[in-house]
């Protein structure tokens, strides 16, 4: 079993993450056009932030339907969501 299996954080360790979601708040109604299918929010166990990222990656390529609707929404180049989906794959071993 390896380290990161074995250590799961608690709820303080994420206080500057939630400190940091607070300071990206920006103004106005924060709307977003989902592709149908992708939910507008997620929820996922706390966990290492690898393997909770690598959760959520699975679960919006998933409700996306593909690798590339999914690189569409999250605005990133296909290689890249592929070479994370790659990263996530191994954590989630």
């Amino acid at each position: 079993m390896r380290h990161a299996e074995r250590y799961v954080p608690g709820a303080a360790a994420y206080r500057d993450l939630i400190e940091a979601v607070e300071r990206g708040a920006i103004d106005g109604d924060n709307a977003l056009d989902f592709p149908v299918g992708v939910s507008d929010t997620y929820t996922v166990q706390l966990s290492t932030w690898a393997r909770m990222t690598a959760i959520l990656l699975e679960r919006i390529i998933s409700d996306a339907g593909s690798v590339r609707r999914a690189a569409k929404f999250l605005d990133v180049p296909r290689s890249t969501l592929g070479s994370w989906r790659v990263r996530a794959k191994r954590e989630l071993e």
